[in-house]
C-alpha cells in the first residue's frame, strides 16, 4: 500500500512540475541524403544530420518565444542557443541559424534552415550550400519528455 501511495505521489509531483512548465516542446530531427544546391558541385560535407532543439511557446503551433537548449553539429561546428532563431508558420515552425538572416542560409557560412520536410546547410568557407528533403521528425511535450527521462 504504501508502494502505491509514494507511486501515486511521485507521479503528482510530475504532473505539477510539468504543469508549471507548460509551454516546452522539443522538435527531434533527422535529415538525409544531402544534395548539392545552387552553383556547388561538392558532395556534402556531413552525409545526415540529427539533432534535437528545446522552445518554449504557448502551445504548440504558436510562436516561439525562446530557444532553451539545442543539440545540434554539422560538419564540426556545434551549434549554440544563441545562434538559432524561431519562424512560427501556420502548420509548422522553421528553425534557422542566424548567421546571415532569419529567414535563409548563406553560403560561406555555418548556417542552417529547417523545418519539417527540408533541411538546407552552409558551411563557413565553402560557397553553396546541400539540401534534403529527407527529414524525419517530432515534437514532444515537456509532460511527455519528463516520462521518457524517468522511464
Amino acid at each position: 500500500m504504501k508502494k502505491i501511495i509514494t507511486a501515486l505521489a511521485s507521479a503528482a509531483c510530475l504532473l505539477c512540475a510539468a504543469t508549471a512548465q507548460a509551454g516546452v516542446y522539443k522538435f527531434d530531427f533527422m535529415a538525409t541524403d544531402f544534395v548539392p544546391g545552387v552553383e556547388i558541385y561538392q558532395e556534402a560535407p556531413q552525409a545526415s544530420v540529427t539533432g534535437w532543439i528545446k522552445f518554449t511557446a504557448e502551445q504548440l503551433g504558436a510562436p516561439v518565444t525562446s530557444i532553451e537548449a539545442v543539440d545540434l553539429t554539422i560538419a564540426g561546428h556545434k551549434y549554440t542557443v544563441e545562434e538559432i532563431g524561431a519562424l512560427s508558420g501556420p502548420n509548422d515552425y522553421v528553425f534557422v541559424g542566424t548567421a546571415w538572416v532569419i529567414n535563409g542560409i548563406r553560403g560561406g557560412t555555418n548556417d542552417f534552415y529547417l523545418t519539417d520536410g527540408l533541411m538546407a546547410y552552409s558551411v563557413f568557407e565553402v560557397f553553396g550550400f546541400w539540401d534534403s528533403y529527407k527529414v524525419t521528425s517530432t515534437y514532444t511535450a515537456r509532460l511527455e519528455q519528463m516520462f521518457a527521462e524517468v522511464l
